[in-house]
Formats: structure tokens, sequence, C-alpha cells
């Protein structure tokens, strides 16, 4: 028999003899004496000890990496009661292709034939004569087939440093919408910017525009009805990714949409860092917030669409897929853009791969903010070996923590990485939260996906890949613009460090598989 089915048998009787046992005792008039409460404490004990046992066993057995397989165990062997709820409901390999099966339409798929016919073209060295552009066909090539996504090149893009830069420009587009205006977001918060956000949607839905809006269960889960009815009202629909529910075992309650799309009349894009709240215009506790948001104009939005409409359909059950919402598209210019998407209803980590192929292909400089630095190995060796190969490879990370856990464990890879001659600047302005990969001035990343396991294997992410623009030369004046309000992090005073800091290193490194 199957060892989950074994498991969740397992489990299933652990709480029906639970369940039982209180029963038993609550029973009116029933006498309950010590030899009584003994034997029930001995029966539960028993099986509770043996079901940590075969959880264990479960996890040796199932295809988890080894690091998280050796995380997982230590947790259950140091924390049993804590370990064993934990891993029921955030760590168990289910098949997620299965657990995601009715967002993978085969109608919202994108059709062979175009796939098909980019990859003989690539291969034939028929559509570049860019001498640049010739060492990434391998990553155009991946997002063909990782991620069935095409690439486009009638686009504009401008890069939006920060919400005081993104939010009038999002607000701007949002008032000359004549059609629908698709939101896409991880937090959504019921603050000043939250509620400037939602009555903007509400003016445009009365207006007979139609509105819809997607958040997460986990990142916006203080969104309440106070917010959502007075849009529900104007005629927009507002839905919520994944609620979260009183877990029960085979729900994973850590998959979630971490993605930041807006889409405006199906040809006017916003993708990258930033959500919906205060926080995001140095109104929250962290003060000066940096971040970056990319607006497209072209068809590169076709593909925006594409999930939008993939995830509405996952949360609804509601196939909104229709051609009013895929527009042709008048010219916008000349820009090479390929949209990736990754979560665990791929089955690929397909934005590790792109980070991975692009740095494995750089020859002068890799450029990179993320605000959280968890990377699994193959990331990690990219990121050494371009170093130790003479490449200038540059990391822009938070100086002010938001998450203590993640950042001592972001602190725990210094060491290796510097000994390679990777350069690392915490930012002390205030926070950094960009998540944007430049590399050798010809391929750059801008999304939602930072350089960690979670955004690897867990979330819902997507990042707009743009070739040989002059965006990415904005994108990396703006980078080095930002080390002179970083420090850098010298090697001899990381190995100086406190005793106490390295203890917390030791605890997030070795929970950064499970973060």
């Amino acid at each position: 028999m199957n060892k989950k089915i074994i498991l969740n048998i397992i489990i299933f009787s652990f709480l029906v003899m639970l369940a039982g046992i209180i029963l038993y005792f609550h029973i009116p008039d029933m006498t309950i004496n010590l030899k009584d409460i003994n034997l029930a404490t001995s029966i539960v004990s028993a099986f509770f000890s043996l079901t940590i046992i075969f959880i264990a066993i479960t996890i040796f057995l199932e295809k988890h990496d080894s690091n998280k397989t050796v995380a997982w165990l230590l947790i259950l062997a140091v924390f049993p009661v804590v370990g064993f709820i934990l891993y029921l409901f955030s760590g168990r390999n289910i098949t997620r292709r299965h657990f995601f099966n009715k967002r993978n339409s085969y109608d919202l798929e994108v059709p062979d034939e175009i796939l098909e016919y980019q990859l003989k073209h690539l291969q034939e060295g028929s559509l570049f004569n860019q001498i640049e552009l010739d060492k990434y066909k391998n990553l155009l090539t991946l997002l063909l087939n990782n991620g069935r996504s095409p690439f486009t090149t009638n686009n504009a893009t401008k890069v939006l440093n920060n919400g005081d830069e993104a939010f009038p420009e999002i607000f701007r587009c949002i008032e000359q919408a004549t059609h629908h205006i698709h939101v896409e977001s991880f937090v959504i918060k019921d603050d000043e910017l939250g509620r400037q956000f939602r009555d903007a949607l509400i003016k445009k839905a009365k207006q007979g525009v139609k509105v819809r809006v997607l958040y997460d269960g986990a990142g916006s889960w203080k969104l309440g009805r106070k917010y959502i009815k007075p849009l529900e009202d104007a005629g927009a629909e507002a839905v919520c990714f994944a609620p979260i529910f009183i877990p029960y075992p085979g729900y994973r309650v850590d998959y979630r949409n971490h993605r930041k799309i807006i889409i405006i009349d199906g040809n006017v894009g916003f993708v990258g860092g930033l959500n919906i709240s205060d926080d995001y215009v140095h109104k929250g506790r962290l003060g000066f917030w940096r971040d970056t948001h990319l607006k497209i104009e072209g068809e590169a939005v076709m593909f925006l669409q594409r999930v939008f409409v993939k995830d509405w359909l996952f949360a609804t059950g509601e196939n909104i897929q229709n051609l009013c919402y895929f527009n042709t598209y008048k010219y916008y210019g000349y820009e090479l853009i390929q949209i990736a998407d990754s979560g665990p209803d791929s089955h690929w980590e397909s934005i590790s791969q792109v980070y991975f192929v692009a740095m494995a292909a750089a020859t002068e400089k890799i450029y990179f903010y993320t605000p959280y630095l968890v990377p699994n190995e193959s990331i990690l060796t990219a990121l050494k070996t371009a170093a130790l190969g003479g490449v200038d490879v540059k990391l822009i990370v938070p100086g002010t923590p938001d998450k203590f856990i993640v950042y001592w464990a972001t602190k725990s890879y210094f060491e290796e990485l510097l000994e390679a001659g990777v350069k690392i600047y915490q930012y002390q302005k205030g926070f950094v939260h960009s998540k944007v990969l430049i590399v050798d001035g010809v391929v750059a990343s801008v999304g939602s996906a930072n350089m960690d396991i979670r955004s690897f294997q867990l979330d819902f992410e997507l990042n707009a890949i743009i070739y040989k623009s002059l965006r990415i030369e904005e994108l990396e004046n703006d980078f080095i613009e930002d080390i002179k309000d970083s420090k850098e992090v010298s090697l001899s005073d990381y190995k100086n460090r406190n005793l106490s800091d390295k203890f917390k290193e030791s605890v997030g490194r070795l929970l950064s598989p499970l973060l």
C-alpha cells in the first residue's frame, strides 16, 4: 500500500482514538479512576510515539532533498509534538500537480505549435543576430521548455523604483481603464494606501469596468469583509487564493500565492516586488522601503494575463479565458521579454533554473538584490563558481531584518560566499525588498521571487525576464546607487562576530531548508 495512504490511515486512527478517549471521559455518570486515566495516557503515548517513528521513516523515504530531510528529522527529534504538527500541515511531500490539478486546464496552455516554431528558429540562429544574445539562447530555450513561455518582442517597459514612483503610475493607468482590471497580490492591507487602491477600483467598477481582485489567504489574512464588501457592492469581484482553514492531514498551509500582478485592459501590466499597503510607501515600522516594479506594455502582457486566468480558475473554479482579455496589439517598441512563472503546481523549479542558467552564462558581472538569501545548493554553487571564475558578483541584502529567522539564515551564507569572492552589501537606508537579477548588462529579471528555497519550491511566483534593453542599464545604475547606501560586509569582520550571532546563524541555517 502507498506510504501516504498508510500515513493518512494512522493519523486518522490516532484522531479517532483520541476522540474516543475524550468522549469516554465525558459520558455522564461514568466513574473515572486513576487506573483508567493511566491506561488512556499509556495508550495515547504509545500510539503517538509509534506515529512519530512512522513519520520519521516517511520523511526519510520521501523525495525531499537531503538538507530538508535532515532538518525535519532534527526538529522531530528535538520538538516531537511541535514537529509532528508542523510536518502534518507543512512538510508532507504531497503530489503537488494533483493538489493543483484544476489549475492546469489544457485549454490554458500555450499551443505546442508556437513553442516548436520558436525552438526551431532559435536552434537555427535565424531569430537574433545580436552577438550579446547568442550566449543566452539557452535561457530563452529553457523557458520555452520548462515554463512553456514564448518570448515576445513588441513591448515597452518602464522601471518604477519604490512605491512613490510605482503607485502614481498604477493609479493613472487604473483611471484610464475601459474594459477590465485584474489584480493579484500577496498582501493587501486595509490601511491608507489599501483603501485608496480599493476606492480607485470601486470607481472604475461603477463605470462598468470589470474588476477582479485575487489576494493570498496568508499574506492578506487580516483583510476582512469591511474592506471587501464595498468592492462587491460596486460590482467588483474579490476572491481569496488558498484561504487559511483549520488544517487537516493532506492540506498544505504553506503553498502561498506570492505574485504581484496588475493587468489593465489586457495591454498594460505591472510586475515586481510591491504589495499593496502603507509599508510600500515608507509608512511602516521599517521606514524607507526600497523596491522595484516594472511596467510592461505590449504582447508580454498576454502571458501575465494567462497566469492570472489560471490562478483565478484555481481560486474560483471559473474559467474566464476569453479573447476579450487577450488583445491584438499596436506597435509599442522592440524589447525582448519572457514571463517566467513557477509554483508548487509546476514540474520544474522554473525560476530557480532561470537564475542558475543566467548566472552560469555570466562572463563579466552578476548583480542581485534579494531580501531573503536562502539559496539551494545549485544557486549557491553558481554564485561561488562565477566569483571564483573572475565574474564581478555583488549582492545587496537587508541590513535591517523584517523576519529574524530568515535574516540570520541569510547571514549564515556570508562566509562561504565572501571566501569565494562574492561582494555582499547590507542596505542601510531602510529595508530592501527588490528582487532583481542583472547579468552582464544584457539580461535582467524583475519580479516577485526571492533568492530562497520558499520562492523556488513552495510559492507561486512570477518574474519578467528582459533581454538587451535600455531598462537593464537603468536597473544597473540603480544598483550602483544603492551600493552607496549600503555597507560592504568584510570577511575579517564577519569571522570576528560574537558567539551569540554564530548561534543564531546556526539555528537559521538549520531551519533554512524549511523557511
